[in-house]
């Protein structure tokens, strides 16, 4: 197994003792593909949408029409996910140094580069790919998809939230209670980037 690809493992595994191991990475090429390699497949989730003709159900905050709307995502979404990225890990940096925290940018952005993306993939990227691929639209599964459909948002949200507190935790070297107020704060503008651009 590569280095990159245990990352990816213990992100979802054990995350503490690899958000340390990255952390203590001497650069942020790690982060960069991890952030890189979410950014491309939900690209190609566009891409699909694209080519079956699916619009976003949520009308779009930009000036783009619902019908070419993923089509331009297909571009926007990468560069939008780096810089929601790094603009979560400098203000996690700032408000971190506040509380005491001993990280780095680097150390900080190599994590938070993993804890942000990659709980993307196990269920909410995997659902989105199989219900924009075959064209199915959970609200008309009845209860179940219904349900499903509010569980895998829900619940990858927490995710990514719980791995953000235990990066920001590991890499600062900071009390839990001070790790949860940096990463809630640190996270609102690039969650607000994030809301108001990708479908």
């Amino acid at each position: 197994m590569s280095k990159f690809a245990g990352y990816i493992w213990g992100t979802l595994a054990h995350p503490a003792v690899t958000f340390r191991d990255l952390s203590r990475e001497e650069n942020v090429k790690q982060g960069w593909g991890a952030v890189l390699l979410v950014g491309v497949l939900y690209s190609v989730v566009c891409a699909i949408a694209t080519i079956n003709g699916i619009e976003p159900v949520v009308e779009p905050f930009l000036p783009i029409s619902k019908e070419s709307f993923y089509f331009w995502e297909i571009f926007f979404a990468p560069p939008v996910m780096i810089g929601a990225w790094y603009l979560f890990s400098y203000l996690n940096l700032r408000i971190g140094r506040a509380f005491g925290g001993k990280g780095t940018f680097k150390a900080i952005l190599t994590s938070l580069g993993f804890a942000f993306c990659i709980p993307m993939l196990p269920i909410m990227w995997t659902t989105d790919l199989i219900c924009i691929t075959f064209t199915i639209d959970l609200r008309m599964l009845g209860t179940f998809g219904q349900v499903w459909n509010v569980f895998y948002q829900a619940f990858t949200i927490l995710w990514m939230a719980a791995a953000c507190i235990i990066a920001t935790r590991e890499t600062h070297r900071i009390p839990l209670g001070k790790a949860i107020v940096a990463t809630m704060i640190s996270a609102i503008p690039a969650v607000l980037i994030i809301a108001a651009t990708i479908r």
